[in-house]
Order: structure tokens, then sequence, then C-alpha cells
């Protein structure tokens, strides 16, 4: 049975292994996408405690210590944090972020983050525009507000995220930096992530405190890290992987039915 439970385990690791690889080669072309990575671990089986009615019966104890493998187990994806190249696109509304930052977003539960920039001027339910994701999320500034269009003017966007109508600032774009994103960012669909672990920093919350690192460029995205040609040998192996592990399990399979036989017989 052994066998069984360890075949198992490498089967639905391996489907877990294809998923998160077929995840990063659908997301190759999508901006801002950042690779997701992974890991396997081993599992174990826990200690088990002499019983008292199998005590005189030899070998149904488990030896003092003992730890019996019984398969791996995936890791959740993490995402890679490498950033991409950025390319110039001419459109107003698109938004690329070089260096340690994400921009902030309003999901419907709760505020997300994101390094895709292709936003877009929205109806805003009160009147007038703001800015959004294609799925429709607000873009959130410095204090936590949806981006509102200053007048009906072009609208340009400073390096710092400081949204200008031709006339003044009005506000700015909240840039964030995760702690430990590879740990705390969870992907939560339309190239937007959750913080699961730790705040989320507004490192521009004042006029001249943004790194020297980071900025924002206007008409530009930033592009994904997949790299297909990686992703697609990591595909191989992925399906590999799990053939093995479907053969493994056949195989215990046709021993156990000719131990059964033998035992018949």
């Amino acid at each position: 049975m052994q066998s069984f439970w360890t075949s198992l385990t490498g089967m639905r690791s391996g489907e877990a292994w294809l998923n998160r690889v077929a995840e990063n080669i659908s997301n190759s072309d999508t901006p801002g996408y950042q690779t997701l990575t992974g890991s396997f671990a081993d599992t174990l089986t826990a200690y088990l405690q002499p019983q008292a009615t199998a005590s005189g019966v030899p070998g149904r104890n488990t030896p003092p210590g003992w730890r019996g493998g019984t398969g791996v187990l995936a890791t959740r994806a993490e995402v890679d944090p490498a950033t991409g190249a950025i390319q110039q696109t001419g459109i107003d509304t698109d938004l690329a972020v070089t260096g340690d930052a994400y921009f902030m977003v309003q999901a419907p539960d709760g505020p997300r983050v994101t390094r895709n920039g292709q936003f877009q001027w929205a109806a805003a339910p009160g009147g007038g525009f703001i800015l959004t994701t294609a799925q429709g999320y607000p873009v959130l500034d410095v204090n936590g507000r949806a981006i509102a269009k200053p007048g009906n003017g072009s609208v340009s966007i400073a390096q710092d995220g400081t949204v200008y109508n031709g006339v003044g600032a009005s506000q700015r774009i909240a840039l964030v930096r995760v702690p430990l994103p590879e740990e705390a960012l969870e992907p939560a669909g339309d190239s937007t992530y959750r913080v699961t672990r730790g705040p989320m920093q507004v490192i521009n919350r004042a006029p001249g405190t943004l790194p020297s690192d980071v900025q924002v460029t206007q008409g530009a995205l930033d592009i994904s890290t997949v790299d297909l040609g990686q992703a697609m040998t990591e595909l191989i192996r992925a399906q590999r992987s799990f053939d093995l592990n479907a053969e493994a399990l056949q195989l215990s399979e046709r021993m156990m039915d000719a131990a059964n036989q033998l035992r018949q017989g």
C-alpha cells in the first residue's frame, strides 16, 4: 500500500506542477505578469505508538524514532519578484513601474497589488471618470482613493506617480513595496495579487520620498517575465514526472493482483 500512496502523491504534485507551468505559458504576453515558481517537499508519516493488543506480535510495532515517507507534496506557487523589460506603447493610460514596487487597486474583496499598468479611464458611479484596470478595479492613490480624471484635458503622470492636468497636480498614484514578495503575494487572478503576509508599504506617500530605483513611466508597460523556452522545457519535465508516477501506480496494482492470486492459489 505504501507504493500506492507514494505514486498518488507524485501524480498530484505533477498535476500541480503542470497547472503552474500552464499558467505561466498562458500569461507570457500579459503585461506585468511575474513568473510563478514552486518546489516540492517530502511527506512523512507520524510515529506510531505500540498498541497493547499487538505487543506480542512480531513486526507490528513501529521502531522508535522511525519516520516513513509517503511521497511528495507540491508547495504553494510563489511569485518570482524579477521584473520585466519596459515596452513603449505611446498610450497615455499605460503605466510601467520599474524597480521593486507595485500599483495598488481596489478589488471587490479588498486592496490588491499589480504590475500590469494597462489602465483605462472608466465612468465613475457618481459622475466623471476614474482610472481602472481592464477588469474595472479602481487604481488607488496614496490615500486609498480612486484616481479621478482632473478635468477634460490631457493628463500627464510624473515619475513619482503624481497626476497632472496641465494646470497643477491632483493626486499621486500609490506605489507599494511588499516585503518578501515570494512568500507574501498570492495570485488572485486578473494579473493581481493579494498580500497575505505583512503590510503593504506605500513608498511615495509624500513628495520626494520615492526611492531612486523606482519610477513610473507613462505610455509604456512592464512586459511579462515568462521565458517561453524555459517554460516549455519545464512543461516536458512535469509531464514526464506525472507519467512516471502513473506507471508506478499501475505497476503497484499489478503486483498486488499477483500477490492476491498467489494467496488464493
